[in-house]
């Protein structure tokens, strides 16, 4: 899943792509019972993939308003996005002009992260393998990131998930409801890493265009990063897949969402800088 994202949760929002995955579908396994839930440090494909954690799982019935999602302004926590290696993150990251705050090793995934802060409540979270093997039963997003990877030689760096912030614990439960999906509760690591509750974690996994929907109860903490320019947060995100779905999903249009054709999910993601300027991370092709 990057400050405390995915992501990486902190003091409240401050954080952490999706590609054609080869028919990989291991919802049964992430999504429908107690499940591994990635816990990192940005906000990305969970909250701040540190560890893999049992965690609570919850359900509730609830049915779709007619309009009770419209006019509900949506914001994105974070993107998560897969590179090759350490190297090759930073020198794409550097290239962009933007610091990382901290990175550390996702327990059990096969894979260590990198966190972007890009404003107060919004960041970036970079996945590279580390050469450990993923722990029996992890979820496979070490496979997705390579799949992702090798399917588009020329990407620096892939998107491969995204996550809205939800700031009411009981919005989210009912759009879970809505949607049929499991409430993930994440305990608390350390005074750094506070709980976290998610949903839609494995949904994404098939439907590539869903974000993951988080929830920081106890809020997320600021990280700071040596940035050669500044930059002001995600300005645009495109995601392949039926738009009046993810709007639905969030109940809301999230800020920023240009979507496109197709069921491939994240795309492309472009940073804003303060003086002005953008810079795109993710697919040119």
């Amino acid at each position: 899943m990057p400050e405390r994202h995915v992501g990486d949760p902190r003091h409240r929002r401050e954080h952490d792509g999706g590609i054609d995955l080869v028919g990989a579908n291991p919802q049964a396994s992430c999504r429908r019972s107690h499940a591994s839930i990635v816990r990192d440090t940005s906000n990305g494909f969970g909250a701040d993939p540190n560890t893999c954690l049992i965690v609570k799982t919850t359900f509730s019935k609830v049915s779709w308003g007619s309009s009770s999602w419209k006019g509900i302004r949506v914001e994105i926590d974070h993107v998560v996005l897969a590179a090759r290696s350490k190297a090759d993150a930073e020198k794409e990251l550097k290239r962009a002009g933007l610091g990382i705050a901290r990175g550390r090793v996702i327990p059990g995934l096969g894979l260590s992260n990198l966190v972007v802060p890009l404003r107060r409540g919004q960041c970036l979270e970079v996945h590279y393998p580390n050469g450990e093997s993923p722990a029996p039963g992890a979820p496979p997003l070490l496979q997705f990131d390579m799949e992702a990877l090798d399917t588009h030689p020329s990407a620096a760096m892939v998107p491969m998930a995204w996550l809205v912030v939800i700031e009411d614990e009981s919005r989210l439960r009912d759009l879970a409801a809505a949607g049929d999906e499991p409430v993930h509760e994440v305990p608390a690591e350390d005074p750094g890493y506070p709980s976290y509750l998610l949903a839609g974690f494995g949904a994404n996994f098939d439907r590539r265009w869903l974000p993951v929907l988080i929830h920081w109860p106890e809020g997320t903490a600021a990280l700071s990063a040596a940035h050669q320019r500044q930059p002001v947060g995600i300005a645009r995100i495109e995601v392949a897949g039926p738009a009046e779905d993810i709007q639905r999903w969030c109940g809301g249009e999230p800020h920023g969402l240009r979507t496109l054709p197709g069921s491939a999910g994240p795309l492309r993601v472009v940073i804003g800088f303060a003086d002005g300027t953008t810079h795109t991370l993710g697919l040119t092709d």
